[in-house]
């Protein structure tokens, strides 16, 4: 069925308007200057799906068994899910808390295909953190692979692992990925959001004039 989907891929994108949300001023006020990576790495990943929870855990398996350092949160899994010996679980974290829960990551992870736009990405982005999203979803077409953060296959725990490693063996090099990262998510305000979708149905309304 995604396979039919995306094929259809072109066609909507010639045929679409899209306008992204905006980000809160809490995460766009607090941009970074000179980013610090954790050692052991911080990492994240969210949960609240079958697919992601299967995926952090086969990239957690993967990397233990290789003796990669990390400090691995996993936030929203559900309760009667598998849970990995060294890997912290928080069922849930309030708006309140979130801006903190972000703020202590390196690298952001939402392992799920049928992602959206995925605001938390962008948030993380917005905080200089680096994010790994899965192709063909919203936040993707924010993401130039390598450049501003990573963009995987789904259902591909091994790239994430692989791109893991990659950022472990290169703490002092991939401060140009968060930098840059800050940079691609700067207009994501909500009153760029507000004056485009204004824009847009000036748009709608002049046509429905025409056609009259």
């Amino acid at each position: 069925m995604r396979n039919e989907i995306t094929s259809y891929y072109p066609e909507i994108k010639t045929r679409s308007t899209v306008i992204r949300p905006g980000i809160d001023t809490l995460f766009q006020s607090d941009f970074v200057d000179n980013i610090q990576t954790h050692n052991p790495l911080h990492v994240i990943f969210l949960g609240g799906f079958e697919e992601r929870e299967k995926a952090a855990n086969s990239v957690v398996k993967f990397l233990q068994a290789e003796k990669y350092p990390l400090h691995i949160r996993c936030v929203g899994f559900s309760e009667a899910g598998e849970k990995m010996a060294g890997v912290e679980y928080i069922p849930k974290s309030r708006p309140s808390d979130w801006k903190d829960m972000l703020s202590w990551c390196d690298v952001f992870i939402s392992p799920y295909s049928g992602e959206t736009f995925s605001i938390a990405s962008a948030e993380a982005m917005a905080l200089g953190k680096i994010v790994i999203a899965i192709k063909n979803t919203g936040v993707s077409e924010l993401i130039s692979n390598g450049v501003n953060g990573y963009i995987v296959n789904s259902d591909s725990p091994g790239e994430i692992s692989e791109i893991l490693k990659s950022v472990i063996d290169n703490l002092t090099s991939v401060s140009s990925v968060s930098l840059n990262a800050i940079e691609s998510v700067k207009n994501l305000t909500w009153d760029e959001a507000a004056a485009k979708h204004y824009e847009f149905y000036q748009e709608l309304c002049a046509v429905r004039v025409e056609n009259k």
